[in-house]
């Protein structure tokens, strides 16, 4: 800040006082930018040479009553003591065990109006020294940084928790403030309806002004303009904004692991129709109704590298997958804690599903599960049938590997997939012969062994979709007609997430 007369300043000091601008409020607009000035404000103002320590009430204010014609009151201590103790009983409703917080201020349109107001008071009387002071035009430090420096510590103490401006855990403070909508009003003396952002949304009141459009709308016209429909200074407030709400946001967290799918009647997520369930559970219901109960989340996003249809199994090391909860109220768990929900999912799961590596994952490690979808491997058996005795050909099935195969949308796809043509890879293919018929129309059978490119419709290669998969294993075969009877995925190569050991104890994920 550069350099001014603190013979000014103090000059200053005392005129926005007599305006009716709180002690706070008034070092924001003197150029004050540490947290510790703010927080220990008389202090600062004695060693400034604002006051003097005789000084026990500021004498300049004109109406002491009557609150901060800047914030409205936020910063006096009624307000704050308002808004610590309705945080505080919606902590103790509401139970987060998250140790870290932020806090959000909602304020009214008044405060943008009421900041322009006094911006352009401090231009117009004191032009050289305001831009001395505020090099960029703006008052430094807004009134929501000065609320955080004073209340945050108060919060800490009352909430047990540590202000922290990252945390996944938000408090958000919405403030009314009475004469909000009429103060509002009087943009549209400037044509505010005319030049509006965004349409006025459905409720009624304030919610017509959003706040960005607001701001667009007074950076766009002059100070003359402005000083027409609104006060400069700004008046006097009748009363003070009060805390109506408190609303409590913890951000997604997400859990990661590989299951099993053991049967052939379970679809990975709710099978619906019409409205009608068709299958009584699914791999994402029996996962996600521990996981919810354990976290208190409000909703699940289950997602998995790829899908097997209802009737496959899913063996080897299993699918990964992961599950996004919405707002969860726990979030910090012991290994013990992550095995016990493990052994729970694998009980509900019984002899259908089993799941392994359960665990917590940052959101961008989620980035592994799709990355790649066109080019990791999957490994699957098919047991096949042929009417007639097996194929000549199986010997030499892995002597074509590679295979490049093209898939027009399966025919019992396309009421849920668009027509497409895809290309996919056979990367190594194996036939196993297991019963052979004597009979020219006798049914034989073979196991095959694929590994193929993410994406390939197994079951459409086996028996051709109707000419829609070509080459298919029949035409490889010498146009032999192959049917599959049971399909199993034995491996997909992706590496994630990590194997977690359950052994160490007492150690805590957050």
């Amino acid at each position: 800040m550069a350099t001014v007369n603190d013979s000014i300043m103090k000059e200053i000091y005392i005129k926005l006082c007599e305006i009716g601008c709180c002690k706070l409020c008034a070092l924001r607009f003197l150029g004050e930018t540490q947290r510790a000035a703010f927080i220990e404000y008389q202090k600062t103002l004695i060693i400034k040479g604002y006051e003097n320590e005789t000084e026990i009430e500021n004498v300049y204010k004109i109406q002491k009553s009557n609150p901060c014609i800047s914030c409205l009151g936020l910063l006096e201590k009624s307000v704050v003591e308002d808004s610590i103790s309705k945080v505080s009983e919606a902590i103790a409703r509401e139970d987060y065990d998250s140790k870290t917080f932020s806090a959000a201020l909602t304020l009214p349109v008044s405060f943008q109006l009421r900041a322009h107001s006094m911006s352009i008071y401090l231009q117009n009387n004191y032009p050289d020294i305001f831009k001395a002071i505020f090099q960029l035009g703006v008052v430094t430090i807004n009134v929501k940084d000065v609320w955080k420096w004073i209340v945050g510590p108060r919060l800490e103490a009352v909430i047990s928790k540590s202000f922290d401006i990252n945390s996944d855990f938000i408090i958000t403070l919405s403030f009314h403030y009475i004469d909000d909508l009429t103060e509002a009003h009087t943009l549209n003396d400037l044509g505010y309806n005319s030049r509006r952002i965004r349409r006025p949304r459905h409720q009624k009141g304030v919610d017509l002004y959003s706040r960005k459009g607001v701001d667009n709308f007074i950076s766009s016209i002059s100070k003359e303009d402005f000083s027409r429909a609104f006060d400069i200074p700004p008046k006097i407030p009748s009363e003070s904004i009060h805390c109506n709400s408190v609303s409590l946001q913890h951000n997604p967290i997400f859990f990661a692991g590989r299951y099993n799918k053991l049967c052939r009647d379970l679809p990975q997520t709710p099978w619906l129709i019409d409205g009608e369930r068709r299958i009584e559970n699914s791999i994402q219901e029996i996962i996600c109704v521990p996981l919810i109960k354990l976290t208190k989340a409000e909703n699940p996003k289950f997602s998995a590298s790829g899908r097997e249809d209802v009737d496959v199994r899913t063996l080897g090391r299993g699918r990964p997958f992961a599950i996004e909860l919405l707002n969860p109220h726990h979030t910090c768990f012991s290994f013990e804690q992550l095995k016990k929900l493990e052994n729970e999912i694998n009980r509900e799961g019984r002899d259908k599903l089993a799941v392994r590596y359960m665990q917590l994952v940052d959101k961008n490690s989620l980035e592994a599960l799709k990355e790649g979808e066109e080019h990791k491997k999957k490994t699957y058996c098919a047991y096949c049938i042929v009417f007639g005795p097996l194929p000549s050909g199986l010997d030499e099935l892995p002597s074509l590997a590679p295979i490049t195969v093209s898939q027009k949308t399966p025919i019992r796809v396309l009421h849920r997939r668009p027509i497409a043509v895809r290309s996919r890879v056979v990367h190594k293919i194996k036939a196993i012969p297991h019963v052979s018929s004597s009979e020219s129309n006798g049914p034989s059978f073979f196991k095959l062994y694929v590994t193929t490119q993410a994406g390939t419709y197994i079951k459409e290669f086996v028996h051709g979709d109707f000419g829609r998969t070509t080459p298919s294993l029949g035409e490889l075969l010498g146009g032999v007609s192959i049917d599959i009877l049971a399909l199993d995925v034995e491996d997909i190569s992706l590496d994630w997430p990590p194997p977690v050991s359950y052994k160490e104890e007492n150690k805590n994920v957050s």
